[in-house]
């Protein structure tokens, strides 16, 4: 038994430093990239959040402009003349 005792003695840390290399291993391979991957992902949801507000924006001045569009008159020649260039049939517009 005791020239038996030596190696196992010897045994018991080097197993536990293997699981213990092992273990911590395991642990970066996993929690690094997960880290990096829920960065990446709030990221992309923070740009999203913005073109989100951005869109809703937009969408707001959209539905005014149609607002006005289907109830005062004069926007709608207003937009007729400046955006289409067009005039009633008896006006002569010099430019």
């Amino acid at each position: 038994m005791p020239d038996g005792q030596p190696a196992r003695s010897l045994l018991v840390p080097v197993v536990g430093l293997l699981l213990g290399g092992v273990t911590l291993a395991i642990l970066i391979g996993n929690v690094v990239p997960t880290r990096a991957r829920i960065a990446a992902t709030q990221r992309a949801l923070d740009a999203q959040h913005e073109e989100n507000r951005r869109l809703g924006e937009e969408r707001q001045r959209l539905e005014r402009e149609a607002e006005r569009l289907a109830t005062d008159p004069w926007t709608v020649e207003r937009v007729l003349r400046d955006e289409y260039r067009m005039s009633h049939p008896e006006e002569l517009i010099v430019r």
